[in-house]
């Protein structure tokens, strides 16, 4: 897409390593374009272990707020001055905003993910949740999950461990190893994977059968690429609506957005504004 640049227009980004794929600058520069906002919206790589440089040159060059995908949503903890309710929640930072040469963060993964299963109709409120991983996105959507309403929270992690660490101090959650998933399907009314099992370019990671799955489950991904992932074609073998990731992407793109902004959306924009990041994505979220 054409962007335009000018001297006076604020810099924000993605960083990421890998982040050449992201479609980050795509959405975020067609709403700065619809909402006629002075900013362009930039990728930049940055290798892990290095988001303490990215900061310093953040605040060096003027950069007003960035986005973080792996391997940096924990890393950039240490250098915040203070993080928002949805962010310290859940302990995990996916956008900053640099005001007065301090960072905030904020997590918009999980509210962007809520936001996308309710454009399909669904919901948390009274639901039994089942989580695949335990990673940043994991974390900002069981946190969500709880807050909205859900019935329960299972967390299934290979590392039963750092599922554990999650769901501790969480009456409505817990945590399971990948051997106990078969017995916690029946009884599963929304199955989400964070996982990068079956991510374009991603080696390693079998899907596991979701044949015992509740009739009527929806199966949600987390990923995008590609449309239709492995795990949304083991769920739909057995009958389930299933989608990926893309509603995420686009909507917590938009809370971003918000937060780098300090503005509030209300929902007639965040509903035009979703549609039209869906539609230039070319991606549908449930091929």
């Amino acid at each position: 897409m054409k962007v335009e640049y000018k001297n006076s227009s604020r810099l924000l980004a993605v960083i990421g390593d890998p982040i050449a794929h992201s479609l980050s600058p795509l959405l975020q520069n067609t709403m700065l374009s619809e909402l006629g906002e002075d900013a362009l919206y930039l990728a930049i790589p940055v290798a892990a272990g290095r988001v303490g440089d990215f900061v310093s040159a953040a605040k060096a060059i003027g950069i007003r707020g960035f986005n973080l995908t792996m391997p940096h949503k924990e890393d950039i903890l240490p250098y915040l001055s203070s993080m928002t309710e949805e962010a310290a929640a859940c302990g995990s930072v996916n956008s900053v905003r640099i005001l007065d040469g301090k960072l905030e963060g904020h997590s918009t993964d999980g509210i962007g993910f809520r936001r996308s299963i309710q454009s399909l109709g669904w919901d948390f409120p009274g639901k039994h949740v089942t989580v695949l991983g335990a990673g940043g996105a994991a974390k900002s959507i069981v946190m969500t999950a709880e807050a909205s309403g859900a019935a329960s929270v299972r967390v299934v992690n290979r590392t039963l461990p750092k599922a554990e660490a999650l769901c501790h101090g969480h009456e409505i959650m817990s945590a399971h190893s990948l051997t106990e998933l078969d017995s916690l399907l029946p009884a599963t009314d929304l199955l989400i994977n964070t996982t990068p099992m079956g991510m374009h370019g991603v080696q390693g990671g079998t899907i596991p059968p979701l044949g015992a799955l509740k009739s009527g489950a929806l199966a949600m991904d987390c990923i995008y690429a590609p449309a239709l992932t492995p795990f949304m074609e083991e769920a739909k073998k057995y009958g389930h609506p299933a989608a990926n990731g893309i509603g995420m992407l686009v909507y917590q793109a938009i809370y971003a957005l918000e937060f780098f902004l300090n503005t509030h959306f209300d929902e007639e924009t965040v509903a035009r504004l979703g549609e039209k990041l869906l539609a230039v994505s070319g991606i549908d979220p449930m091929p």
